[in-house]
């Protein structure tokens, strides 16, 4: 009888540790979501902010070539100029030279 009352005795201990088992494996359930939901905030976050990041890199990347080619008109440009006027001297020196053989 004695035996029979222990055996309830420890069942009803083993009852109530499995209860309290089962209320932390609730409590990490939960933390586990909480942390899966700030987890996936985090992600969207940094995901936003690396978008943002490539566009800023497309726009600076974009706005660089642009220069580049400013640059490369400019020196298109200037090097036509410097045709241009390196032409008028050449033709300068001769009607010069042409005079001085005249005279």
């Amino acid at each position: 009888n004695d035996e029979i009352e222990n055996l309830k005795m420890t069942i009803l201990e083993n009852e109530n540790k499995i209860a309290d088992l089962e209320k932390q494996v609730s409590r990490y359930k939960s933390e586990v979501l909480t942390l899966t939901e700030k987890n996936e905030v985090l992600i969207n976050s940094h995901a936003k902010e690396i978008e943002g990041l490539q566009e800023k890199n497309d726009e600076n990347r974009d706005e660089k070539i642009s220069a580049t080619s400013r640059d490369s008109d400019d020196i298109k440009s200037y090097l036509e100029r410097i045709n241009s006027v390196e032409t008028k001297v050449d033709a300068f020196k001769k009607s010069i030279g042409e005079m001085l053989v005249e005279n």
